[in-house]
């Protein structure tokens, strides 16, 4: 469960994340903060299969891209719709309205991800479409808790949050191991 998420953890890994990022002019731009979505991008399923069933997903898009499509997670075997599924990634960057009525397409930058692997691209697209992402990495240090994060989400950017779920859900994104997502 990600309240297992320890922040020591993000906080080894924040010094790789910046010095991956630092000078990188391929990244994607953030957009404004008005125009980034609060709320964290989430997909069904154990904490662990993340980013697996990431990928597995925005393969399954890419091969059918209608949002009634049925598929199968691999890990578990258990029967979802691709709506159903992708539900959670909505804001996220990763995917689009499809060219047809009830479809889903891959945005330029999933497919960029999908095809080098590159675990810093993804939390630098999940920065520039969500808010408290690389903000948050920014208010880490030694004795940062997940309810100072919280607060700090409140009070320094004004976003409402009463409860630790949506600190939960970006730590989690930061801390995933392994396939290591900062390395």
């Amino acid at each position: 469960m990600w309240r297992d998420c320890t922040l020591g953890t993000i906080r080894e890994k924040s010094s790789k994340v910046n010095q991956s990022m630092a000078g990188r002019t391929d990244f994607p731009e953030p957009f404004s903060w008005s125009a980034r979505a609060a709320a964290m991008s989430w997909l069904p399923g154990p904490v662990e299969q993340c980013l697996p069933r990431l990928r597995f997903l925005l393969l399954e898009i890419r091969r059918q891209s209608a949002l009634d499509s049925v598929l199968r997670w691999p890990d578990d075997g258990r029967e979802t719709t691709v709506r159903a599924a992708s539900r959670g990634l909505a804001r996220s960057g990763l995917i689009k309205r499809g060219d047809r009525s009830g479809s889903v397409g891959l945005t330029e930058e999933a497919n960029r991800w999908l095809g080098e692997g590159e675990d810093a691209y993804l939390i630098a697209l999940a920065h520039a479409n969500i808010r408290f992402l690389g903000e948050l990495l920014s208010e880490i240090d030694e004795r940062t808790t997940h309810e100072d994060l919280r607060a700090a989400a409140e009070h320094k950017y004004q976003l409402s949050w009463r409860t630790l779920d949506q600190v939960h859900r970006r730590t989690l994104w930061l801390s995933l191991d392994p396939p290591t997502i900062l390395s």
